[in-house]
C-alpha cells in the first residue's frame, strides 16, 4: 500500500508540474522571447516524473513515463544551445509520444489493479483523456497531470490486491 506521505508528495508534484506545464504552453506564444518560458518547462517535467513514480503499480509503464519525461527534459535543456535543434525537436516529440503511450499503459494498469477507488474514476479518466489530447494541444498534457495529481491527493488509501503486488 502507498504511504500517506508518498501519496501526498506525488500528488503535489503532479499538480504543480501540470499547472506549470499548462501555463508555460499557454503563455509562451504570447511573448517575443520564449527562452525563459521554455526553461520553465524543465522543473515541470522533473515534478511530473517524480509524481508519476507514485503510480508504480505496473513498474514498466511507470518507468516508460519517467524515461519519456526525462527524454523530454533533456531535449528541452539541449535545445537552448541551438545545436542540432531539428534533431532535438524530433527527440522531444518522440519522447512526448512515448510518454503519452506509457500514460495509457499506466492508466490501464491502475484501473485493472483497483488501486484507486471507483469514486475517482471520472477525474482519473478525464486526466487520461487530457494527457492523450496533449498530443494535439500540449497545454492539455498539463491539465491531465493536474487531474491525476488531484485524484491521487483526494483518493483514500486502497489496499492493492495480493496478485498485483
Amino acid at each position: 500500500m502507498l504511504s500517506e506521505r508518498a501519496r501526498r508528495l506525488g500528488s503535489t508534484a503532479l499538480i504543480l508540474g501540470g499547472v506549470a506545464w499548462a501555463v508555460v504552453w499557454f503563455a509562451a506564444p504570447l511573448v517575443e522571447d520564449e527562452g525563459p518560458w521554455r526553461a520553465a518547462l524543465n522543473p515541470a517535467l522533473v515534478l511530473v516524473a517524480a509524481g508519476v513514480w507514485v503510480f508504480y503499480v505496473r513498474l514498466v509503464a511507470a518507468a516508460l513515463v519517467v524515461v519519456g519525461t526525462v527524454a523530454m527534459l533533456l531535449a528541452n535543456l539541449l535545445a537552448r544551445d541551438l545545436f542540432a535543434v531539428a534533431a532535438l525537436v524530433t527527440l522531444f516529440a518522440v519522447a512526448a509520444l512515448v510518454t503519452i503511450a506509457a500514460h495509457l499503459l499506466l492508466g490501464v494498469a491502475i484501473v485493472r489493479t483497483g488501486v484507486l477507488p471507483r469514486e475517482t474514476g471520472l477525474a482519473f479518466a478525464g486526466g487520461l483523456a487530457a494527457v492523450v489530447a496533449g498530443a494535439m494541444l500540449p497545454p492539455l498534457l498539463g491539465v491531465g497531470w493536474l487531474l491525476w495529481g488531484y485524484v491521487l491527493l483526494a483518493a483514500p488509501p486502497v489496499e492493492v490486491p495480493a496478485e498485483y503486488r
